[in-house]
């Protein structure tokens, strides 16, 4: 029983550490696809900044929370300390490397 938890466990490890993340990407896009336009992706690096993609095929932009707040991907806004919430960093569809 207990080689089946540590089993289960692995699986879930490995699941997080090969999910839709480059490991040690800061999350910038290449704005390449159409779906990224006008759009805008968390920093993975840095809470308090985002990036946006402000012009077809040219690297998203990267912009700072105002002081006191951080990017929260899941309303796409900066929003206070108190109510920001950890999000899984995730690639962006194109990506800057």
């Amino acid at each position: 029983m207990k080689f089946a938890i540590v089993l289960f466990v692995l699986g879930l490890v490995i699941v997080t550490i090969a999910g839709d993340y480059t490991h040690g990407h800061n999350g910038q896009s290449a704005c390449e696809d159409p779906r990224e336009h006008n759009q805008k992706f968390q920093n993975n690096n840095d809470p308090t900044k985002y990036w946006t993609c402000d012009e077809p095929g040219k690297p998203a932009t990267q912009h700072s929370c105002e002081d006191g707040t951080a990017y929260q991907h899941a309303v796409r806004n900066c929003v206070p300390w108190g109510v920001w919430k950890w999000n899984a960093p995730v690639d962006p569809i194109s990506m800057v490397m």
